[in-house]
């Protein structure tokens, strides 16, 4: 999701055009305006430095409250509205920045009239300062745009990851729960962390690395208590835990299975693919 739009619906107004959403952009404004009064563009260098920040100041700010609300809102009912716009974001954002431009070309005369006690009629003001007010406006919407853009992507994927560690944790609880129902099948004293099951006629030995002890239970219902545990069964009566194994051995033509408590534990035909795989899993 880093490298393409999010889709609105589904990112709930991550980010939400609050108190605290003002004051992170306010920082920018006072950022952009520093640098418009250090490049003195428009005839500004015959201006002070101090008067020409206070003018790009009250400029920028009064161009925030303008084109803010303008994009904000409008990206998502432009998105909701129209299917050809819908995958096109930074369409979208032009097309918002170019009104909320005609509209600052009817505020920014009033701002240089009475900052600058200029004498000129303010409809002879407002076609020439047009094309500036496109210019400014355009560079101060893309960075606000593009600044709220990966501010999106950067909290969806959070999100994202977020869920992903919960439902990690579930899946976690949930194989947790099952050992442990099973374990508590044992005595006290051998339960311990789990090494193999082994078939004996209607029992059930469990090897832990405390011991091993016999319970009156089906092999089969056992691989059912332990079917998303990590493990594998090697033959009709051996099932062996993944983290217990410590390599393979050969007798003749048969593949056994060493494990932690120097048990040889017998691989049939059956099993024996899937074995190697999981084998080269592990040494991977």
């Amino acid at each position: 999701m880093t490298n393409r739009e999010l889709p609105i619906e589904n990112k709930d107004k991550i980010i939400k055009w609050d108190k605290t959403k003002i004051k992170s952009d306010a920082v920018v404004i006072m950022i952009i305006a520093s640098v418009l009064s250090l490049l003195t563009p428009f005839g500004m260098d015959k201006v002070g430095l101090i008067k020409g920040w206070f003018f790009w100041l009250l400029l920028c700010f009064s161009g925030y409250f303008v084109y803010a609300p303008i994009i904000y809102f409008g990206n998502e009912f432009l998105y909701k509205i129209s299917k050809i716009l819908r995958a096109r974001y930074w369409l979208r954002i032009t097309l918002l920045a170019a009104l909320g431009s005609v509209i600052m070309s009817f505020i920014v005369p009033l701002v240089v009239i009475n900052f600058f006690d200029v004498q000129i009629a303010y409809l002879t003001l407002v076609p020439q300062i047009m094309l500036r007010t496109f210019i400014v406006g355009g560079l101060i919407s893309g960075v606000y745009s593009l600044k709220n853009y990966l501010q999106t992507q950067k909290q969806q994927l959070l999100k994202q990851q977020q869920q992903l560690s919960d439902q990690q944790a579930q899946n976690s609880n949930s194989i947790n729960k099952k050992y442990q129902d099973f374990m508590t099948k044992l005595p006290l004293d051998k339960r311990g962390k789990l090494i193999c099951l082994e078939m004996d006629d209607h029992y059930l030995k469990v090897h832990t690395d405390k011991g091993s002890d016999l319970i009156l239970m089906r092999f089969k219902d056992a691989l059912a208590c332990l079917d998303e545990y990590p493990g594998i069964q090697t033959h009709r009566s051996w099932w062996v835990a993944q983290d217990a194994i410590v390599s393979e051995e050969k007798e003749g033509r048969k593949l056994l299975l060493k494990l932690v408590n120097q048990q040889l534990v017998p691989v049939s035909r059956r099993y024996t693919e899937q074995v190697k795989t999981l084998i080269q899993q592990l040494v991977v």
